[in-house]
């Protein structure tokens, strides 16, 4: 057989090669890449905010300001009927403000009162005075019970047109679906708010005292 038959018989097969080998090659092609994008996540449920001023009003059909009056060796108890009051709670545990209004034209002695004391000489007041108190919050300490603390006040009473300094300690008590209060007393020197001084058995001067105190339920102020 002569070379010229030879390639004619593998002619053929090896130009289909050539062209499945040239169909079997891979093409390269460019992708483009996705264009970086920042993306905004929602809050998660649950996170710690920062911590922010806090407002109240007092919640006056839920609160009880009494003055525990003693007067020598009778005493009595008197209610001040019409009361309005602002907190402030700072973003510190121990900041905040505190500001209480007493109409104490609206005192009313309880049954419970001796009826020789004589209040109007005591508190030096029954007209129509205001009573104000105005105090800064300057510590504040925890307890074992939840929820509970006890705060330490530094303030001033406007009576009068009188200036008194006056210190309170107040336990303020935050229960969940609960209204948050403030409860304490604090003791007044009658001699300060201008009432008289006695002389008991003509040896000791004594000063009557007037024990405020305070049962405060506040409501949240929406800003």
């Amino acid at each position: 057989m002569s070379c010229c038959s030879h390639w004619r018989i593998w002619l053929p097969a090896i130009v289909a090669s050539m062209c499945f080998a040239t169909r079997a090659l891979p093409t390269t092609t460019t992708t483009e890449r996705p264009e970086a994008r920042s993306i905004s996540l929602p809050p998660v449920h649950g996170m710690r905010t920062k911590p922010r001023l806090r407002r109240f009003e007092l919640r006056t059909e839920d609160s009880s300001v009494r003055f525990h009056v003693r007067e020598g060796h009778q005493q009595a108890i008197v209610e001040c009927g019409q009361l309005r009051g602002n907190l402030q709670l700072g973003p510190k545990p121990d900041e905040g403000t505190l500001t209480l209004r007493l109409d104490l034209s609206s005192l009313r002695r309880l049954p419970s009162a001796d009826r020789d004391t004589n209040i109007p000489a005591v508190l030096a007041a029954l007209g129509n005075v205001e009573f104000v108190y105005h105090g800064k919050m300057v510590a504040v300490a925890s307890s074992d019970l939840p929820g509970i603390t006890q705060t330490t006040w530094l303030g001033r009473i406007h009576f009068d047109s009188r200036v008194i300094a006056q210190p309170i300690q107040l336990w303020r008590c935050e229960l969940p679906g609960r209204a948050m209060r403030l409860q304490g007393q604090g003791v007044l020197a009658t001699d300060a708010l201008g009432a008289q001084t006695r002389a008991t058995f003509g040896l000791l001067d004594a000063h009557d005292t007037i024990t405020l105190g305070l049962d405060l339920a506040w409501k949240p102020v929406r800003d």
